[in-house]
Parts: C-alpha cells; structure tokens; sequence
C-alpha cells in the first residue's frame, strides 16, 4: 500500500495532488479498519 501510494507520488509530482491524497487516505482508512478486525477477532 505505502510503495503503491509512494510510486503514485513521484508519478503525480505536480498534477493531481488532490486525488493522490484522497488515494492515500483511503488506504489509510482501509488498513485501519483491517487491523481493527483482526484486533476484534483475536480478542474473540
């Protein structure tokens, strides 16, 4: 997630910031909500 998101940024250098940041929060989120999962599971 973070290579894909750190290649996403040397390709979007000048154009498309926004977007990229938007892309990067979703992977933030999404792996937050995995861990969250787990965590939940393994106290169950």
């Amino acid at each position: 997630m973070y290579v894909l998101a750190i290649l996403l940024l040397r390709l979007n250098n000048k154009s498309r910031n926004k977007s990229f940041l938007m892309l990067i929060h979703f992977c933030i989120s999404s792996l937050v909500k995995v861990k969250q999962i787990n965590c939940f599971y393994s106290l169950n």
